[in-house]
């Protein structure tokens, strides 16, 4: 007994002092009928003791009682302090700061027909300290857990073959006082629908993480929701700086059938900073036709002559095999970039595709760093004469909210296809500037004098609030 206390003790403290996860999710690709791939990203922190708990090895549980190895397979093989000298097992990949990524897969099958739902998953200890919304940031003894629900039998009556994927790093910065838009880029290959939600973070199987505040319970004045259709997640504004955790949930449909429920366990770091992140045009939703030709032209800038980088999500729309996207992009202190897309009749589809172009700042850190961003986020509907748009409309139609012309420069009018309670118009940095009940469908606002930049307007119909941005042009 007193042997077994003394280990306790040991791994007691080895865990409180290595402690290192900063965020984790997990995709699952379906092999074969009975053999499906998980592939498991964690990104870790990295300063010492932290680095002691990197792990070339990590255990995934299949949901049919059993679990396996998933290796490493990013990075160099070259060692890393503790384990010098390479070992067959890549070591991850370092980022400027104190920052680690680390990729695992593996494999699994089923030794039966496989039918009914699984849950496919990852435990392991423990997060980084100071979490500010996890047990008042005494974070260093909660677990990360993540899952990844699949329905089988709803996969087999849809062909469907893999779960969504996150393309956007989860570690994301942002400012005191200036309004955080981010977009995890989520990418399903079967082109399945998308809704998203925050949920809250887990430590174990059904058991969220002890004493968590919602960043809404953090900044209790401040606007702060994901929009269920694209994903785009804004808080208006940050009012703490602090480390913060957050988890995202992808329900994922077809045929009205639930696919699968993917979970994303990430955080937002929020500074106090003199520099503001870049501002980014946004565009619209739009339907196409097969052979139809897309152009959508990005400019993002930032107040202090800062280098600015544009890069498109998902990637995997730039190398698709069939009618691929293309972007290109000219950085500088006002960075320009085009989208064009003609998709052919293989992208014919009842549900939307998703695309969100990152402005990035260049001043932190280096190339390899994860930077201060914007998102500008569109959906993209391909369908012919004979496709039904089955379920969720674009924006336009969805809520019946315009807001034009967009960019503006004296007058801003918004209008509903149903009645508006109220309406918001808040800076960048979260000060309101206008707000008014309305008891009409519309509204003419006078936006001169407002400065050039990006202004976010929250539409309140039926007691729920919509986020829409617009762009406000110089005098």
């Amino acid at each position: 007994m007193k042997y077994l206390a003394c280990l306790v003790i040991l791994f007691s403290s080895y865990y409180a002092s290595a402690t290192h996860y900063r965020s984790a999710d997990m995709s699952i690709r379906r092999v074969s009928a009975n053999v499906l791939e998980a592939t498991l990203t964690t990104y870790a922190k990295w300063s010492s003791p932290s680095n002691l708990a990197d792990k070339d090895t990590v255990t995934i549980s299949w949901g049919d009682g059993s679990s396996s190895i998933a290796y490493r397979v990013n990075g160099p093989d070259v060692g890393f302090p503790g384990a010098p000298g390479p070992n067959g097992i890549p070591d991850g990949e370092l980022l400027e700061g104190d920052f680690k990524k680390n990729v695992y897969i593996a494999t699994h099958q089923y030794t039966s027909a496989m039918n009914g739902v699984y849950k496919i998953s990852f435990f392991d200890f423990n997060r980084m300290d100071g979490i500010a919304n996890i047990q008042a940031g005494n974070s260093v003894n909660v677990p990360m857990y993540i899952e990844v629900s699949i329905d089988i039998d709803n996969m087999d009556a849809t062909g469907s073959m893999a779960t969504p994927v996150f393309t956007v790093p989860p570690i994301y910065f942002a400012n005191l006082n200036d309004t955080l838009v981010f977009n995890p880029g989520a990418y399903d290959a079967d082109g399945d629908l998308m809704q998203f939600s925050l949920i809250t973070p887990l430590q174990a199987d059904g058991q969220n993480v002890p004493s968590y505040r919602t960043l809404d319970v953090v900044c209790p004045d401040r606007a702060f929701d994901i929009d269920t259709d694209n994903g785009d997640i804004t808080w208006i504004t940050p009012c703490q700086v602090g480390i913060y955790s957050l988890a995202i949930q992808i329900r994922e449909y077809r045929n009205g059938l639930l696919l699968s429920t993917t979970m994303r366990d990430m955080q937002f770091i929020v500074l106090s900073d003199p520099y503001h992140p870049p501002v980014i045009n946004p565009v619209v939703d739009t339907i196409l036709t097969p052979g139809d030709v897309l152009n959508y032209s990005f400019m993002a800038s930032v107040d202090d002559n800062d280098s600015v980088s544009l890069e498109l999500f998902p990637p995997q729309f730039l190398t698709a095999g069939n009618s691929p996207a293309t972007f290109t992009s000219q950085d500088g202190s006002i960075a320009t970039g085009n989208f064009t897309w003609a998709p052919n009749a293989s992208w014919n589809n009842e549900y939307p595709y998703i695309f969100t172009v990152a402005a990035k700042r260049s001043y932190m850190l280096g190339p390899n760093a994860l930077l201060q961003s914007s998102f500008s986020t569109f959906r993209v509907w391909v369908a012919d004469s004979n496709t039904v748009i089955a379920g969720i409309k674009p924006k336009q139609q969805e809520v019946g909210i315009r807001l034009y012309p967009n960019p503006a420069q004296r007058y801003l009018n918004i209008d509903a296809d149903q009645r508006i309670d109220a309406v918001s118009i808040h800076s960048a940095n979260g000060k309101v500037l206008f707000n008014s009940p309305m008891t009409n469908g519309g509204q003419k606002i006078d936006i001169l004098g407002y400065a050039a930049g990006m202004y976010y307007v929250r539409v309140y119909i039926g007691g729920r609030a919509y986020t829409r941005k617009f762009l406000k042009y110089a005098d």
